[in-house]
């Protein structure tokens, strides 16, 4: 379906399509026409080619309705506006989980078409749609009793000479008929139902346990573990760390938190309280998704963070995007700056990696290295990395 108010444009979009062998195109010239056509059709169409600024219904508001009807179609934006409108948009049309290809700006050419339509899969729409499908509280309780959860680790590899320095570590759900499922679908509602503790001791302690067993067999990794701010009410916390670690014998210098920033620290004396205390003990703390909050200077002030983890977006992106790579390199000059060991996540091409370098950051962690992999996978792999590839630049 092509959606856009210039019949001139719709012409041009559709035969661009039709040489590159779609057959069945769908036109429609405003956000209302596109609306009622979706919702007399029995299946919704594989693609959806959405212009922005249009009379009755503008583009973002058909984005909306969209996102409202939990549409699966693969979304191509296009339009001749600012490219950070564009890029705007896409970000809201994400957050509405909807199968987002990119972003096109008018004129349309032919090439970066082709390469929005060779990433299409339907396996990217099964992606979202078994991400908007939480877990009950029921299937959370039971769960967590009977260890349904299953770690993956992503090694994070310095940018420099290519050594694995460290793995984060990824929870993911073994349901018994949906399969592995994201952190989505179970860490909102362990927050939610104060069962986050619960979640969160039984991935700390797991993690740990894998790391001892690397350690044995002479890997010497750091292990990084998504903390919630919910976890920051509990002022025992430090010492219940500290013990684990102890128990399973990994120095606390090799354990890194991870606090998500834009999650707001509500119990503010506590967590400082429970941040400072495991710092004083060695504990390494890294804010994740740097830059996508709303308090990232406060956070960096207030808070002793050793490690600061620019987001995918603004790594994966800054190839294409000058905010973006504006934003990776400020990103990482502040981390420099502040002492902090700097980590591009989402690292994913040659481009990447060399705008990170080029940025100053420290370690790189991203496809390009290595997608998360199972615990008694690793071991074997950084060998075989360090073999293959000693240097990344």
């Amino acid at each position: 379906m092509v959606v856009d108010d210039e019949e001139i444009i719709v012409d041009i979009t559709s035969e661009l399509l039709r040489s590159l062998g779609i057959g069945e195109i769908t036109a429609a010239m405003d956000g209302k026409t596109a609306l009622r056509m979706l919702d007399a059709m029995r299946e919704f169409p594989n693609l959806i080619l959405c212009d922005l600024n249009m009379p009755s219904m503008d583009g973002i508001q058909f984005i909306r309705h969209l996102g409202e009807r939990q549409v699966r179609s693969g979304i191509i934006l296009v339009s001749g506006e600012d490219s950070r409108i564009l890029h705007s948009v896409e970000a809201m049309a994400r957050s509405y989980d909807l199968y987002v290809l990119g972003v096109i700006e008018k004129p349309i050419n032919l090439a970066p078409m082709l390469v929005l339509l060779n990433s299409y899969s339907d396996a990217g729409k099964t992606a979202k749609l078994v991400a908007a499908q939480p877990i009950s509280d029921e299937e959370l309780r039971a769960g967590i009793e009977s260890d349904y959860v299953v770690l993956v680790y992503q090694p994070k590899a310095d940018i420099v000479n290519g050594k694995i320095r460290g793995v984060e570590v990824l929870a993911r759900w073994a349901h018994p008929t949906r399969g592995l499922l994201g952190p989505a679908t179970f860490v909102p509602l362990a927050e939610e139902t104060g069962r986050i503790n619960e979640l969160t001791d039984l991935i700390f302690r797991k993690a740990l346990a894998q790391c001892a067993e690397w350690r044995a067999g002479g890997l010497d990794l750091s292990i990084s573990v998504n903390f919630s701010v919910g976890n920051l009410h509990w002022l025992d916390l430090p010492e219940h760390i500290l013990a684990c670690a102890a128990k399973a014998g990994i120095p606390p210098a090799k354990i890194v938190i991870e606090l998500t920033e834009s999650h707001v620290m509500n119990d503010l004396k506590a967590s400082l309280e429970i941040l400072g205390r495991l710092r004083l003990k060695g504990v390494q703390l890294s804010i994740d998704d740097f830059g996508t909050g709303y308090s990232s200077m406060e956070q960096l002030k207030r808070t002793p963070f050793t490690e600061l983890k620019v987001d995918r977006a603004f790594v994966f992106e800054a190839a294409n995007d000058p905010a973006a790579r504006a934003i990776l390199d400020s990103s990482a000059a502040l981390g420099r700056r502040l002492n902090m060991t700097v980590v591009a996540e989402g690292a994913e091409t040659e481009a990447d990696i060399a705008l990170a370098l080029a940025a100053g950051c420290d370690l790189i962690q991203g496809y390009y290295v290595a997608k998360p992999m199972p615990g008694n996978a690793v071991a074997a792999w950084v060998k075989e990395w360090e073999l293959r590839q000693p240097r990344i630049t």
